[in-house]
């Protein structure tokens, strides 16, 4: 899933994860295999400012990552946020 998408090595994609959920920006849950991340709700409105600055000043790489997510084929059908 999210290794494809952003064309990275498992383990390093792992562990940028589980920091970004120890530091409390990130929650996951788990449905079957799959592990759904989202931002957590209690991050402060500046960041996720930045945060969406930051997606909309790079969408070609976002675009990308969806394009590569979109084309798995065992991929279970989410909306993309």
């Amino acid at each position: 899933g999210l290794t494809e998408a952003v064309d990275a090595p498992q383990a390093g994609v792992s562990r940028d994860l589980g920091t970004l959920k120890e530091t409390g920006l990130l929650e996951t849950g788990g449905r079957g295999q799959w592990i759904y991340y989202s931002l957590s709700p209690q991050i402060p409105s500046w960041l996720v400012r930045v945060l969406g600055e930051t997606a909309s000043s790079n969408g070609g790489l976002i675009q990308q990552a969806q394009e590569r997510l979109l084309a798995m084929a065992d991929r279970p059908a989410v909306r993309c946020v």
